[in-house]
């Protein structure tokens, strides 16, 4: 492996510690660094698009929690299974057979007692946010 490429696994590998963290000053030190990288071309325009949205991106769709200073992440697994009872408790429970999230937990996979199957994508949501793109995919 080149040193581009373990430049660039460094920077992603930076970016999501920070988002784990809720860490504002990590998120703008991770930027600055890649845009350092991307000065000197030891990145792609591609690659440095890559981290911006994983720093800038990531701090503009998450300011309330980066301003509350909450240091740990929301439990996408448990609003999963909350959102399923309360599904269960409306009329939606005749069409939706389960909500699966997904390993990586960047996605919520609707299963409907049809048999049709709905991938929402949730990565870097917020648990709000979770929250109301399934419902939007539900509408």
């Amino acid at each position: 492996m080149g040193k581009k490429e373990n430049i660039m696994e460094e920077l992603v590998r930076e970016a999501g510690y920070a988002q784990r963290s809720l860490s504002r000053d990590l998120l703008m030190e991770t930027y600055g660094k890649a845009k350092m990288a991307r000065q000197f071309d030891a990145i792609s325009s591609q690659e440095f698009r890559e981290i911006s949205h994983m720093t800038v991106c990531f701090m503009n769709t998450h300011a309330r929690e980066l301003e509350c200073g909450e240091k740990t992440a929301e439990n996408k697994e448990e609003i999963i299974t909350m959102l399923k009872y309360l599904l269960n408790a409306t009329r939606e429970r005749e069409c939706i057979r389960d909500l699966v999230l997904d390993g990586g937990q960047d996605s919520v996979d609707i299963f409907f007692n049809n048999g049709y199957r709905k991938t929402v994508n949730i990565e870097g949501d917020s648990g709000l946010a979770v929250i109301r793109d399934v419902l939007d995919a539900l509408s």
